[in-house]
């Protein structure tokens, strides 16, 4: 004898599927979410190592700075413009670490942001996830 599928159980099994199908999309997108997470940290930890070096290259330039400008005495006249170059030059390095400092910054929060936005978004996914199992097991009917 053959049973025949009733159509309370026939909405009942097309439900479970879509509820099931749903789940796996739900978990293809925090795969995802963890993905983008992971390469936004790695960015990010690069970032702050970037920034580190150029701080301390920033306090490299400073001394020498403060050596050319504390030194006293007398030189002939090309080795003076030698240490005139030599101090324009380390301004200009100074001021391109600085401005490069600055924009490490800003993308260092940028990106920081980013994660935020990405994590609230993971939160909402696992939530909804954690409602469709509970679904799925009937805890909610």
């Amino acid at each position: 004898m053959q049973y025949r599928r009733t159509a309370a159980t026939a909405t009942l099994s097309d439900g479970q599927l879509m509820l099931h199908c749903l789940l796996k999309i739900k978990e293809r997108r925090e795969d995802r979410l963890r993905r983008q997470m992971a390469e936004l940290t790695r960015q990010h930890m690069q970032t702050e190592v970037m920034q580190n070096q150029c701080q301390v290259r920033r306090t490299e330039l400073a001394q020498l700075q403060n050596q050319l400008l504390t030194w006293s005495g007398t030189l002939p006249a090309n080795e003076l413009l030698e240490q005139k170059q030599k101090m324009g030059s380390l301004f200009h390095e100074v001021h391109s670490m600085a401005l490069q400092q600055c924009t490490l910054s800003d993308t260092q929060k940028q990106l920081q942001q980013r994660l935020d936005v990405l994590h609230q978004e993971l939160i909402i996914i696992m939530k909804k996830k954690e409602k469709i199992r509970g679904l799925l097991n009937n805890e909610y009917y």
